[in-house]
């Protein structure tokens, strides 16, 4: 029941910024160059991807990350996510999923 609450939550979540999604780039790289130009897309993306995380730590039994409140405001996050990305050009050849995901894990870690 839980599983399926969580499912349909992250389809709710997902559905507006699918449309959007489309012309995202699938390439890390390419994907810090569209933000410059692109910021609701560029936004939309990283909201996607950070309430998927946000559903998948809820239900994981080891957190790789911690979430944070200014996390919550995509306008903050956002630019925080962009900004570690174009520092960090090893991950520019993943996928902008996986970028995204890692930029979110090394920018909020859980303290220990």
């Amino acid at each position: 029941m839980r599983r399926a609450f969580l499912l349909i939550a992250r389809c709710a979540v997902m559905w507006p910024s699918m449309a959007v999604a489309a012309d995202v780039p699938a390439q890390t790289g390419a994907f810090v160059v569209y933000c410059k130009t692109n910021s609701e897309g560029c936004v939309d993306k990283v909201a996607g991807i950070y309430t998927a995380m946000l559903i998948n730590a809820t239900i994981a039994q080891k957190r790789e990350w911690c979430p944070a409140k200014d996390a919550d405001d995509m306008k903050v996050l956002t630019p925080k996510v962009t900004g570690w990305l174009t520092a960090h050009p090893e991950a520019h050849g993943t996928t902008t999923n996986d970028g995204i995901k890692m930029a979110v894990i090394q920018l909020y870690p859980c303290k220990r």
